[in-house]
């Protein structure tokens, strides 16, 4: 076969066909203060058996197994929770704009403190004049009165009947709420 020859750390062998091959040279110095934890306390590996140390090998590869199967239960626990708070949150921004939706349109309740009279369109032509606003998606026209008694009254005396009216609408709707059987 090939000359063996020694430089340092590596052995360099002489193959016939590729050449020199470089392998680094095995550490026996080191070898004998390996140490790995047992029990709390610094153990010698050498000081073992070889059957022993095939032992503990396998006993550290099936540990290391364990601990990451019981990483990869944690992380889809996690991932989990994590999903599951997404859906909380998705949740809670659903409700937070139907809430803003209903206070814009509970603002036009005459009972609400951030009422205005700009909500209303007062109509005056025909037989009657009306008050026209929108609520809760829907257009609400409120019945003020005749065109002759109505006629040349101002645009705030108009209002507040138109108020009236709407507040009145109001309370019905929440009695006819209050009175209807629950489910």
């Amino acid at each position: 076969m090939g000359d063996n020859l020694r430089k340092g750390n590596i052995s360099v062998f002489y193959h016939p066909t590729k050449g020199s091959i470089m392998r680094p040279k095995v550490p026996f110095e080191e070898i004998e203060s390996y140490t790995f934890k047992e029990k709390g306390e610094d153990r010698v590996m050498v000081e073992f058996p070889f059957n022993q140390l095939i032992a503990i090998r396998s006993r550290l590869q099936r540990t290391i197994k364990n601990k990451d199967r019981e990483l990869d239960r944690l992380k889809a626990d996690y991932d989990k929770k994590v999903r599951s708070l997404n859906i909380e949150k998705i949740n809670i921004k659903g409700d937070l704009r139907k809430f803003k939706l209903v206070i814009g349109e509970k603002m036009k309740d005459p009972n609400s403190k951030g009422f205005e009279n700009s909500k209303f369109t007062i109509l005056r032509g025909g037989k009657y004049v009306r008050a026209k606003i929108r609520v809760m998606g829907r257009v609400r026209w409120l019945h003020i009165g005749s065109v002759d008694k109505w006629a040349n009254k101002s645009d705030s005396a108009i209002l507040t009947v138109a108020k009236e009216k709407l507040k009145d609408h109001f309370e019905d709707a929440e009695l006819k709420k209050l009175s209807a059987p629950s489910t």
